[in-house]
């Protein structure tokens, strides 16, 4: 089994976690303070949804968050790797505002990108939110 962990916060992924875990920083810009052990996805996104200056409701951010971080694990986590040289298990532990909501929704995202991947999905979902610091107030000519 693959496991990657995805967070908001650099802090967060710092610690005891097991060499085999892939850490990956979600929406934040590179800087030399980020560990080399870190991965970092998201960055131009966040940058377009702050362009766009537009209110986004907390559970599409959170299915962003999602499909980003799985198209990110479909990258990492190689088929060679697989031990029948194909179906990986992957485990994404992800950070959602709506923990209850997306637990309610586990199952039914698993059993999608099993049958869309022919790999094996599970899911962890911690509460936790990304200020994507979006300015909605008039723009000034």
């Amino acid at each position: 089994m693959e496991k990657l962990i995805f967070r908001f916060d650099e802090k967060k992924l710092a610690g005891s976690y097991s060499p085999e875990i892939k850490k990956v920083l979600m929406y934040k810009k590179w800087t030399k303070l980020i560990p080399d052990d870190i991965s970092r996805i998201g960055q131009p996104l966040a940058d377009s949804i702050r362009r766009m200056a537009l209110p986004i409701p907390a559970r599409v951010l959170d299915f962003l968050t999602i499909s980003l971080s799985v198209t990110a694990a479909d990258t990492f986590v190689l088929r060679k790797n697989a031990d029948d040289g194909w179906c990986r298990v992957i485990h994404l532990d992800l950070p959602v505002s709506d923990v209850k909501f997306w637990l309610s929704q586990k199952e039914l995202l698993e059993k999608t990108l099993n049958f869309l991947s022919e790999d094996i999905w599970k899911f962890t979902f911690i509460e936790e939110s990304y200020d994507f610091k979006i300015n909605t107030s008039p723009r000034k000519n």
